[in-house]
């Protein structure tokens, strides 16, 4: 765990470890195809990651942000520190995005995981909000069962928010055929939030 020097106050961390142990091949295999950080240039709103070879399905690639980081100590910098992420299946590399450059060197810590098994299916949803407040929604491919599925949000803001109601959001599975988004109803600018 690394916070920036410039950190003043108490923070508490939890997490969880996720391991398969089940058998090799297996239908609910996992594989941890890479784990790293990058860092944000600070002057972009991209960076990707190496290019990690061994990929057998792209359409089962789940990149995940095991944590983000800001040295900003402004506190109206702190959307430039939250990032989503995304698979290019063209270079084999996570692309991490952030809603706003900043002078500060933003890093992300990531695992890159393959669920090979056959009980599998991913989807990816990108979203991007139009009213704050008022539940949006997007149709998905047909799940079978609302007990069987989660999601793993990622969310970015945009230029200039810095309020706090800019950085929470809801989402959740609202049908089997359709995922619902609420954005918090003070926050400004719908818009530049992903």
């Amino acid at each position: 765990f690394t916070r920036p020097s410039t950190a003043v106050s108490n923070t508490f961390v939890s997490w969880e470890i996720i391991e398969y142990i089940g058998p090799v091949g297996g239908a609910n295999e996992i594989i941890v195809r890479s784990q790293n950080t990058v860092t944000y240039s600070s002057t972009s709103t991209t960076v990707s990651s190496i290019s990690i070879p061994g990929i057998i399905s792209d359409t089962e690639i789940v990149p995940f942000i095991t944590g983000q980081f800001n040295p900003d100590t402004a506190r109206a910098d702190y959307n430039t520190g939250i990032s989503t992420a995304a698979w290019n299946s063209i270079t084999d590399q996570i692309v991490f995005t952030r809603g706003e450059a900043g002078s500060d060197a933003s890093r992300v810590s990531w695992a890159l995981v393959e669920f090979t098994g056959s009980n599998w299916n991913i989807q990816r949803i990108e979203h991007t909000y139009t009213n704050a407040g008022v539940i949006e929604t997007e149709p998905i491919v047909p799940i079978n069962d609302l007990s069987r599925a989660f999601i793993h949000a990622q969310k970015r803001s945009g230029l200039g928010l810095a309020g706090i109601d800019e950085f929470g959001h809801e989402i959740w599975l609202s049908s089997t055929s359709q995922i619902s988004f609420q954005l918090q109803s003070g926050a400004t600018s719908p818009n530049l939030q992903t």
